[in-house]
């Protein structure tokens, strides 16, 4: 059963040391986007990306990227565009220059994309044994790309010139790792869909630790998950149709939304951002939508 209460819970932190825990939040519903410039469809979006003006959709099901002007209380296509190189794309960033970076989730190959739709290259990753399967990706404050490789178990980290950093370990207890982000001090964390926990590490550590306790009654499959930096870690719960709102040492502090169709509610959500003045974005897939959340004051 789900919880339907704010609570605390009482966190077991192992190796890591995460940011202060911040008071629980609740969220308002904003605009939604279901359309293109052309006023063409969206179909089941997997992907969101955001900046404080911009959003971007990965409208997967179409096999190309919407670009979405982000006001106060509007959400305006822009512009629509597909990438040859990348013709499924589940998974999507922007980067400190305002690019974009896209997993095709085919071809398993992360793509360098411009907002004009102008294919910039694919990123090379770290082929050192065994050769990465890219699952999910985050980019850091400073640049770097935190790539999640399901094959050898851990986050390779590479620096904005595509030179490796660092590797960062997924212990066993780990056991379905589905997205990985790095909150605005460089902290990691990395979600376990199956499992229903949070794991991570701090900056220049070599191995994510349990973050509390496994959340199995309150995330039924973590899709995604995004990080502010005040304490606070926001998952997409894809098969409970919801927002699931952790503390930083990933004790629950309440949930948002459901599942259902109409405004502020979410069907099998796949993706969520974060564009960096109060505002939340998803990839309300099964609603063909994006769906946009405020953080109330």
């Amino acid at each position: 059963m789900v919880r339907s209460m704010w609570i605390v819970a009482i966190a077991v932190v192992a190796l890591a040391t995460p940011p202060v825990i911040a008071e629980g939040v609740k969220l308002r519903p904003g605009p939604t986007a279901t359309l293109d410039s052309k006023g063409g469809a969206l179909a089941r979006p997997e992907g969101v990306a955001c900046t404080t003006s911009t959003i971007v959709a990965a409208d997967t099901g179409n096999g190309r990227f919407v670009v979405y002007e982000l006001g106060d209380r509007t959400l305006i296509p822009k512009t629509e565009f597909q990438i040859a190189e990348l013709p499924y794309p589940i998974r999507i960033r922007m980067d400190g220059k305002g690019e974009l970076l896209a997993l095709d989730g085919k071809s398993r190959r992360i793509g360098r994309v411009g907002l004009d739709g102008g294919f910039k290259g694919i990123v090379p990753v770290d082929a050192a044994a065994p050769s990465p399967v890219v699952r999910s990706f985050a980019v850091g404050p400073d640049g770097d790309l935190y790539v999640l490789d399901i094959a050898g178990g851990r986050v390779l980290v590479e620096d904005a010139a595509g030179a490796a950093v660092r590797q960062i370990a997924l212990p066993p207890e780990c056991r379905f790792p589905e997205d990985v982000a790095v909150d605005p001090s460089g902290y990691v964390f990395v979600l376990d869909a199956v499992g229903s926990r949070l794991f991570g590490a701090s900056k220049g550590q070599s191995a994510v630790a349990p973050l509390g306790a496994p959340l199995t009654q309150d995330l039924s499959f973590a899709g995604s998950l995004a990080a502010d930096g005040q304490g606070r870690v926001f998952v997409v719960d894809a098969n409970g149709g919801g927002i699931v709102v952790l503390g930083a040492d990933g004790s629950f502090r309440g949930r948002q939304s459901g599942m259902g169709w109409t405004e502020g509610l979410l069907r099998w959500p796949s993706s969520i951002c974060l564009d960096g003045k109060g505002g939340i974005a998803v990839a309300d897939r099964e609603n063909n939508r994006i769906a946009t959340f405020q953080i109330a004051p």
